[in-house]
């Protein structure tokens, strides 16, 4: 008669196991968080010379308006903790944003530039170039990034 040693079992049933328990077939991949998503606070918003990143003229914030861009593709601004504005906002992708007002008026698409991994952003970057006072400039915005808002 055959004799087997008890632990011949043992490895055909981990090796089985170890198979079936492997596939991540059945859990979908997480969706990732867009970077707009968050809290920003705007810090500058400044006059650059056409075609360059050279500052014409440095306009510093107060720094109490403060934007959320919501998951769920709302955003909201406050100024001094007071919502002033509410909308919309897609991503279009490559870099570009639309942005539409609630009030149904205002829509407008924006090219937005993200810096040091997400924590800087620039708005408008693709602003059209203006002449102003013998300059030709145009004007973007700098926020940086507050924390990330998760709106479930």
């Amino acid at each position: 008669m055959l004799k087997l040693k008890p632990g011949a079992f043992l490895i055909p049933i981990l090796l089985s196991g170890s198979l079936i328990s492997c596939s991540d077939d059945n859990n979908p991949p997480e969706e990732a968080v867009d970077l707009i998503v968050g809290q920003w606070l705007v810090v500058t918003e400044n006059d650059y010379f056409c075609g360059t990143h050279v500052v014409r003229t440095e306009k510093a914030t107060d720094q109490n308006q403060v934007r959320v861009y919501n998951a769920d593709g709302t955003w909201q601004d406050f100024e001094d903790g007071v919502p002033i504005w509410t909308g919309t906002w897609e991503n279009l992708g490559n870099g570009m944003y639309s942005l539409s007002y609630n009030d149904g008026v205002v829509e407008q698409s924006q090219e937005i530039e993200f810096l040091h991994s997400g924590s800087t952003m620039r708005f408008g970057i693709d602003n059209e170039c203006v002449d102003f006072e013998g300059d030709t400039i145009y004007t973007y915005t700098v926020w940086v990034k507050l924390r990330v808002y998760n709106q479930d």
